[in-house]
């Protein structure tokens, strides 16, 4: 068997809580450029994940923005 490694690009929605705008930002960067993802099925396994360029703000408070 060969392992073959595919640099892929997933959508998510984080909610963070925070008293700013800017701290929430700073604060999701921190946390997805460190997350241990860990998916491991039927021979798939996502291993690392990182943050690239700015977050779209879709939301605050549950209303859009």
């Amino acid at each position: 068997m060969t392992e073959y490694a595919f640099d892929v690009k997933l959508w998510a929605v984080a909610r963070v809580t925070a008293a700013s705008e800017k701290e929430a930002r700073k604060k999701l960067h921190d946390v997805v450029d460190c997350i241990d993802i860990g998916f491991d099925a039927d021979g798939v396994k996502l291993t690392e994940a990182s943050a690239e360029g700015a977050f779209d703000l879709v939301e605050i408070d549950g209303e859009a923005v």
